[in-house]
């Protein structure tokens, strides 16, 4: 579960950093 809250929150960070 964590490891998904994880890949979710780098997925959320890189469409920001675009």
């Amino acid at each position: 579960e964590g490891q998904i809250d994880a890949h979710l929150m780098k997925n959320i960070r890189e469409s920001f950093n675009k």
